[in-house]
């Protein structure tokens, strides 16, 4: 779901974090990627491996050429999951960023292009019949 379409003024500013770690990315601004992560978490995001990580895509993909539109879902208390597909001249991968607190990044990692779609409910394993649970308050 997206701010403007589910209406949720809270997942704002993970789409709006999002989207500049998108621009610091494309511009070669990866000390800033790092200073967005929170800080417990940054000793762990040297500036050059997200750079090596950027480039090993580019090298594969060609050059980003455009952005679709994000898509962000709660992903746990404080926690938002913003997915936004990056279009390359060769391929489509899906940059799928962690926000925590609305500002810090939790998690950063470039996925496959069907990563874009959020995670539906969970369903049950084809072998489970339900027939055979029973639920009861303790």
């Amino acid at each position: 779901m997206t701010p403007e379409s589910g209406g949720q003024a809270e997942m704002a500013e993970p789409v709006r974090t999002s989207l500049a770690v998108l621009d610091m990315a494309r511009t070669g601004r990866f000390a800033e990627i790092r200073d967005r992560f929170a800080p417990q978490l940054r000793a762990m995001v040297p500036p050059a491996a997200l750079q090596a990580a950027w480039d090993a895509e580019l090298g594969r993909n060609g050059a980003v050429t455009s952005a679709g539109p994000p898509a962000s879902e709660e992903a746990g208390p404080g926690t938002v999951v913003v997915r936004i597909p990056v279009i390359y001249e060769r391929g489509t991968l899906t940059l799928v960023v962690s926000v925590s607190g609305g500002r810090w990044l939790t998690g950063l990692q470039l996925a496959p292009a069907s990563a874009a779609e959020p995670a539906g409910p969970w369903q049950p394993p084809a072998y489970a019949d339900p027939e055979k649970f029973g639920e009861q308050d303790v």
